[in-house]
């Protein structure tokens, strides 16, 4: 057994070397908004979210890589680079949705190399939004969403139309708030075809405020009959009300007249009623969109330019136009525009308008224009396959050729990215497709030399456009190369109280046990103990004897010692010839004399605590941040039941016979509706009864004592109201402590 004792010398990288990491679709910072570098949405949080480390200067085998979301101290992922992935373009880190949690992360990469150089990426600052604006809607069998209300101004409201002399003053819409109204909250008014935006201000946040439609807007739609208006939010996240074909998504619509004198052809139609496009009905067929060829605009040897403008929920387009003769008059002409390209925007919407040539003056006039909404599941592009792996299994020393299918409005212009995506691992070519056949199939051949790199791992394997902002991602095939081998499980502490580690509770060393079970004869184990004044490591060869069994080391108490205050991280991997390197989570310890575990959510950690049932909708866990203190923020979403079980922590290592006090600060948020009503317990019994809690300013105390009767004691926060209308609270600070 070998030992290397690493004193840390210097002070922490306080300033950033290289740049920022990258995470697909960050909803970017709107104008104005100086404090973040943009936002995720609840979109970003329906997997655990990828971050991309790009390659950078010095990269050599054994440098580590430390993914930081919010806490410094205990990183969310690592990896330590090996032969097989020195040479990534790009490095894959994990986090898993459970810690994406409201209001901020801030996110970046700490890299140690083996020479003692240290490098920090720019810290991403994300604001971090999982609730909906506007949701839920008060009854959502009625046609569009009844927490989305404006108002038109009493003469429209009351059916005067909008002509040249009412748009020059423009027209004042009053917008009341809506549910989970907030800040750079996005107030969207469709005005015909033109949307509208206006940013929600803090002062704002709960009043009714104004948006005006300029007389410049007005006169974009100089003549539409019956013409719809509508609201919708989008958040700072991107979150909207509902799911793009939710009648929840957007208003009620209403409706007003629009004609200021100027004249313009008829719009074109749907041949079906109506302004909305349901693709169940439509099936494999074409839409028709036809146009009322009539004598008071056309004539013969007049041309028409149809136009499709398509949007998909991304706001990524795909148009469409056709060019056609007159040759008669007084008749519908009918346009089809291709499924791929209707199906292409499911979701969303699409303006239509034509433009007339008019040979006898030779000049093109406009028609009036129409937004239509196109219905139906978003369809998600089907995951590829592999030739070679046909049972979801690869030989690591055969090449793969990976199939997909060209998707709908795909061009040989289109750039395509080819991606096999590992923990540690990686692999992308990126390409113009060229010439699609028409069997829409295409292929992609990873050579074996890049395939042996990923033996023993479970593999991503997708492809996404990457042409178009934002990109697209089709979904992934899980692929397994070569023998699996199984994830090497936490270490134990056994001297560890919770995530505590008493001075007081070791002898001459500490244990530390590693749970292997499928270890082998000459394996390679190294044991990291990484505090922040004293590291150390322990590297051990295994025998025939200690062969897939649990493996004990031991940590002289100095470097315990000499962490008082501070923390340290533990973690091990195992190495075994012609197989990736293996390695275990990182298991966080704060080294404390005596027992005072204190949580105040600083950096949106929780301190060892387990969420519990009544916090098992993801939207009740939200940190706030109050100048120089943060908060646990329930504001409790519908519909599960939030009653029981909030937060549990086991704590080992007790004295039996010995008192300790438990306690939490907590205060009411927002005001409405039922109180909340809090207790303490512990596996040994209740501490407090359920307890009121009615103060908005002042956080009320509960406290508690317990004489433990065993060296392990569980202790619970608990909800004793399971409705969600109301029941908001803020919980300050969790004490448990020797006294």
């Amino acid at each position: 057994m070998s030992r290397k004792t690493k004193k840390q010398t210097g002070s922490p990288l306080n300033d950033y070397d290289l740049g920022p990491l990258l995470i697909s679709g960050i909803e970017p910072p709107l104008e104005g908004d100086t404090e973040s570098d943009g936002a995720l949405g609840a979109r970003h949080v329906e997997h655990n979210l990828e971050v991309l480390l790009l390659a950078f200067p010095g990269i050599v085998v054994d440098t580590e890589i430390y993914l930081i979301w919010n806490n410094p101290n205990a990183p969310v992922d690592y990896l330590i680079i090996q032969q097989e992935n020195v040479g990534n373009r790009f490095f894959s880190l994990m986090v898993d949705k459970e810690q994406i949690l409201p209001e901020w992360a801030e996110v970046y990469c700490l890299i140690r190399r083996p020479s003692g150089n240290q490098s920090k990426t720019k810290p991403l600052k994300l604001r971090v939004k999982r609730s909906r604006p506007g949701y839920p809607d008060p009854n959502p069998d009625a046609e569009g969403n009844q927490g989305l209300v404006f108002f038109l101004p009493p003469d429209l409201e009351a059916g005067s139309h909008v002509d040249m002399a009412r748009a020059d003053r423009g027209v004042v819409l009053e917008i009341q708030p809506w549910e989970n109204m907030a800040p750079w909250d996005r107030c969207l008014i469709a005005w015909g075809i033109t949307i509208v935006e206006y940013v929600v201000k803090a002062i704002e946040v709960g009043r009714s405020f104004e948006m005006l439609i300029s007389p410049e807007i007005i006169k974009e739609n100089p003549h539409y009959v019956n013409m719809p208006v509508a609201m919708q939010i989008k958040d700072v996240g991107g979150n909207y009300p509902a799911d793009p074909n939710s009648k929840s998504n957007w208003s009620e619509i209403q409706r007003v007249e629009v004609n200021l004198g100027l004249l313009r052809p008829r719009p074109p139609f749907l041949k079906q009623a109506g302004e909305i496009v349901e693709l169940d009905e439509l099936g494999g067929a074409a839409q028709i969109v036809q146009i009322f060829i009539d004598n008071d605009y056309f004539e013969r040897d007049d041309k028409i330019s149809f136009e499709w403008e398509g949007r998909d929920i991304q706001n990524v387009p795909f148009f469409h136009s056709e060019q056609r003769d007159v040759n008669l008059t007084n008749f519908i002409e009918d346009f089809d525009v291709p499924n791929e390209m209707v199906r292409a925007i499911a979701g969303g919407t699409a303006i239509m308008y034509y433009n007339l040539y008019k040979s006898r003056d030779n000049e093109w006039l406009p028609s009036r224009k129409v937004r239509i909404r196109v219905n139906g599941e978003v369809i998600e592009w089907p995951a590829p396959s592999i030739v070679e792996a046909p049972g979801g299994e690869l030989d690591p020393n055969s090449a793969a050729t990976v199939k997909y299918l060209a998707q709908d409005g795909w061009t040989s212009a289109t750039k395509i990215r080819i991606v096999w995506a590992a923990h540690s691992v990686n692999f992308s070519e990126e390409f113009f497709l060229g010439p699609i056949p028409d069997n829409k199939q295409l292929s992609f051949t990873v050579p074996s030399t890049e395939v042996r790199r990923f033996n023993t791992l479970p593999v991503e394997v997708y492809y996404e456009r990457i042409d178009l902002l934002p990109h697209r991602q089709s979904q992934r095939l899980q692929l397994q190369v070569g023998a699996p081998t199984a994830t090497l499980p936490a270490v134990r502490v056994e001297s560890a109280s919770g995530n505590y580690l008493d001075p007081a509770n070791i002898g001459t060393h500490v244990l530390i046990t590693l749970p292997l079970t499928d270890s082998l004869e000459n394996d390679v184990i190294k044991l990291d103990w990484d505090g922040d004044a004293v590291s150390t490591s322990v590297q051990i060869t295994l025998a025939k004897d200690q062969q897939g069994k649990a493996l004990d080391i031991s940590i002289a108490r100095s470097f315990v010692v000499d962490n008082l205050g501070q923390s340290v991280r533990i973690k091990y991997s195992l190495s075994r010839n012609n197989v990736p390197r293996r390695f275990s989570p990182i298991s966080v310890f704060l080294i404390r004399a005596s027992l005072d575990h204190i949580t105040n959510f600083r950096n949106s950690n929780i301190n060892g605590w387990s969420y519990g049932p009544a916090l098992s909708d993801i939207r009740d866990r939200t940190f706030r941040v109050y100048g120089s203190y943060t908060v646990f923020h329930n504001y409790t979403y519908p519909r599960s039941d939030k009653s029981g079980v909030l937060f549990s922590q086991q704590f080992k290592n007790l004295i039996p016979g010995q008192r300790y006090e438990f306690s939490m600060k907590v205060r009411r948020f927002d005001g409405r509706y039922s109180f909340p009503s809090l207790s303490l317990s512990t596996s040994q019994g209740t501490l407090t009864a359920a307890t009121r809690i009615s103060d908005m300013v002042n956080f009320q105390t509960l406290i508690g004592t317990v004489t433990a009767n065993s060296a392990a004691l569980t202790l619970y926060i608990n909800s004793h109201n399971s409705s969600s209308d109301g029941n908001d609270y803020e919980i300050g600070e969790i004490r448990f402590r020797l006294i």
